[in-house]
């Protein structure tokens, strides 16, 4: 049975019936809480909707250095662009371009001509950026010109662009890194301080509590905006959901039977031994096969200016007996098709996904040598960019495992010199004292706990890899064996 009325209708009734209901009680809150209502119910499904456009936007600027490169180098080949553009559907690398060559497929279902449905494209497309691709390149198709002179040059200008997007982000992950540290770490200090000297104590400690995640949360989704390059969804297993549940479980039971940092210290356990294992196989055998298909795709090159196909050449090189099996079986899925890498490239970093499903599309066409020259270079910029960035927010992370024992050896020398003096904080320090250590060890132990374990989740959202359990698990033995040894 099919409503009938609107969506947009039955929102402004029910936004009518709430401002009643409202008005009808004269009560402040119920007041405040009734308009909070009309103006979500009014404005949201209009926010929604700018929201949704924005990060569509701001995924296909995202994606077009990378698709440039790629368009330029099947271009070569001698394929176009609309039919590079409808190759890239259903790709995982990229998945906003995917979505635009839905959109161009429809139209040329409706307009035969290709120029005409770029045209149409750009007109469609939430990006201005890329609009002014498509209708650059569409009216050298029209005047007659060098489309393909075009690209490539368009190729080198977003990857010196695209070195340059790198080199402001990495300045801005400095410069949030800083801001949380002075959130967190000055933060507590003057928190803690506060809290020993007042009796306003548990609304304190209770609001950072609150705060803390939504002030990092803030800062991750900032930086997860403004983070130039590729970004492919996380990529989970069975056994990380099997580890964060055993430290779960682990946790509850141990707090039952023991101090609450000791059970910190427990549960930590399954998250250190499944960051070792993956330290000890999978990121090694990732970092041999990343080693390993840089050097491959460098000798494909050399085949490749030696005159010889590109699947031929990529079959001279997979016969390389100093290559893993691991790399054979991703050079061998080469030549098949971009599908048939799903399976044979999860572990490894989202350049080198884009580079292989590159190849896999140009394995079938004539390469001219310059274009191994041309994502060879792109290549290269990107790696170091993000290497770079990466590597000027390391200190910073130092500093916030340093973090839990430095603060609770604060709070234990304040607790000891004010203990004796009769202050005003005598009200609060039997929340501190061992006696009463159950009601102590909760908020000191949030307040330790939930700014390290937002750390480790934006760096490891900056280093590609969000739900990396080693970081964790190092976290919260940390923050257990400091509280354990140095809590008031």
């Amino acid at each position: 049975m099919r409503c009938p009325a609107k969506p947009s209708v039955l929102l402004a009734f029910l936004a009518g019936l709430l401002a009643i209901i409202a008005i009808s009680t004269r009560n402040p809150v119920h007041l405040l809480a009734g308009i909070t209502a009309v103006l979500g119910l009014v404005a949201g499904p209009r926010i929604y909707r700018f929201l949704k456009i924005d990060s569509e936007r701001r995924g296909i600027e995202r994606e077009i250095p990378y698709f440039v490169v790629y368009a330029a180098s099947l271009h070569s080949s001698g394929i176009p662009l609309h039919k590079s553009l409808l190759m890239a559907r259903g790709s995982a690398v990229f998945k906003h371009m995917s979505r635009q060559a839905e959109i161009l497929e429809q139209l040329l279902l409706v307009i035969h001509d290709p120029v005409d449905a770029l045209y149409q494209l750009s007109h469609q497309t939430p990006s201005k950026e890329f609009a002014q691709i498509l209708r650059s390149y569409a009216g050298l198709l029209r005047s007659g010109g060098q489309p393909h002179v075009y690209l490539k040059n368009l190729a080198h200008y977003y990857s010196r662009r695209l070195e340059d997007s790198w080199n402001r982000f990495s300045t801005l992950l400095v410069e949030a890194e800083e801001a949380y540290l002075m959130i967190y770490v000055l933060g507590s200090f003057l928190l803690l301080l506060y809290a020993l000297l007042s009796s306003a104590t548990a609304p304190l400690l209770l609001f950072s509590f609150f705060m803390s995640p939504l002030l990092g949360s803030a800062l991750l989704m900032y930086i997860h905006s403004e983070e130039p390059g590729l970004r492919l969804p996380a990529r989970t297993s069975p056994i990380y959901v099997a580890s964060y549940t055993a430290s779960l479980a682990l946790f509850m039971l141990a707090w039952r039977a023991m101090n609450l940092w000791l059970a910190l210290t427990v549960c930590s356990a399954p998250l250190v031994a499944h960051g070792i294992y993956l330290e000890l196989s999978v990121r090694r055998r990732a970092l041999r096969v990343r080693s390993e298909l840089m050097a491959a795709f460098n000798e494909i090159a050399d085949y490749v200016r030696l005159g010889y196909p590109l699947e031929r050449a990529i079959e001279m090189v997979r016969g390389d007996p100093s290559l893993s099996s691991e790399t054979k079986e991703i050079l061998s899925a080469i030549p098949v098709s971009p599908e048939a890498l799903g399976s044979s490239h999860e572990t490894l970093d989202d350049n080198l996904r884009y580079l292989l499903t590159l190849l896999a599309h140009l394995g079938s066409t004539y390469t001219p040598p310059e274009i191994f020259d041309l994502v060879n270079g792109f290549l290269t910029t990107a790696t170091y960019a993000t290497g770079k960035a990466r590597s000027r927010v390391k200190p910073y992370e130092t500093v916030m495992f340093a973090y839990p024992p430095v603060l609770l050896y604060v709070a234990r020398k304040i607790s000891s010199m004010l203990l004796p003096a009769g202050t005003t904080a005598a009200s609060f320090l039997p929340m501190l004292a061992p006696s009463m250590e159950v009601v102590a060890s909760w908020p000191l132990a949030a307040l330790v706990v939930v700014p390290l374990l937002i750390n480790t989740f934006i760096m490891g959202r900056i280093e590609g890899e969000t739900f990396s359990p080693m970081k964790k698990g190092l976290a919260l033995a940390i923050s257990g064996v400091s509280g354990f040894l140095l809590s008031p």
